[in-house]
C-alpha cells in the first residue's frame, strides 16, 4: 500500500490555508468549508473511502466493514458497501422491469380486445359501403391493407407520441430527482424494452384487425 499523505502533512496544508494573507477571510472560508465535518486531530474529515482486493470475498468485506464500525461514535456515522449497494440497485431494477413488462402486457391485452371490438364494429357500420367496393373488384386482401392502413397509422403515431412525452416527461423528473440528490444527469434509453413493446403492439394489431376482417 502507498502512503499519499501523513496526517500532519495534511494539518500543515490547513494551517497554511488558514494563515492565507493572514486575515479573517481566510478563517471564515474555511469555518464554512469545513461545517458539517468530522475532527480528529484537528484534522476535518468527511469521509473515508476503503479500497479492497478485487478477489475479496463477501464474508471479507463484511469483516472489514463490521471492524470499521466498531469505531462509530454516534448514529451520524454511515458505512457504505458499494458492492453490496451495486447488488441491491441491480436487483430493484430486475424487479422493475418486470413489473413494466407486467403493466406492458396488460395494456397490450387491454389494447387487443378493445381493438378487436372497435374494428368488428366499424366493419359492421361500413359493411354496405365494404360489399360495394367489393361489388367493383376490391379483392379480400386490397380491402385487409385498407383496414391494416387505417389501424396502423393510429397505433403507429400513438406509439410515437407517446414515447416522446414519456420520454420528456421522464427527463425532467429524472433531472429534478438527480439536481436535489446534486447528483450528474444521465439518460440511459431502455431500447430492448421499447423495441420489445413496439413489436408487441405492431403484432397486437395485426391479428386485432385480421380476424374480424377475414370473416367478412
Amino acid at each position: 500500500m502507498q502512503l499519499l499523505m501523513t496526517e500532519q502533512q495534511y494539518r500543515a496544508i490547513v494551517d497554511d490555508f488558514i494563515r492565507i494573507d493572514d486575515n479573517q477571510d481566510s478563517l471564515q472560508k474555511y469555518q464554512q468549508l469545513v461545517e458539517g465535518y468530522n475532527f480528529t486531530n484537528g484534522v476535518p474529515k468527511y469521509k473515508m473511502l476503503v479500497k479492497m482486493a478485487p478477489n475479496a470475498t463477501e464474508a471479507r468485506r463484511d469483516f472489514i466493514a463490521n471492524g470499521i464500525r466498531s469505531y462509530f461514535r454516534d448514529d451520524q456515522i454511515v458505512l457504505l458497501d458499494l458492492e453490496t449497494s451495486m447488488v441491491s440497485i441491480t436487483s430493484s431494477l430486475a424487479l422493475f422491469q418486470i413489473f413494466v413488462g407486467l403493466i406492458g402486457a396488460i395494456a397490450l391485452a387491454l389494447a387487443f380486445f378493445l381493438l378487436l371490438i372497435s374494428t368488428t364494429q366499424n366493419i359492421k357500420e361500413n359493411v354496405w359501403e365494404y360489399g360495394c367496393l367489393r361489388a367493383m373488384g376490391l379483392t379480400m386482401d386490397q380491402g385487409m391493407r385498407c383496414f391494416m392502413y387505417e389501424q396502423y397509422s393510429l397505433i403507429l403515431s400513438s406509439l410515437i407520441l407517446g414515447t416522446i412525452v414519456g420520454l420528456i416527461l421522464a427527463c425532467v423528473v429524472t433531472a429534478q430527482f438527480f439536481l436535489f440528490l446534486e447528483f450528474p444527469f444521465k439518460l440511459t434509453f431502455p431500447y430492448e424494452l421499447v423495441v420489445v413493446m413496439y413489436a408487441l403492439a405492431v403484432a397486437t394489431t395485426f391479428f386485432a384487425v385480421y380476424i374480424p376482417v377475414s370473416k367478412v
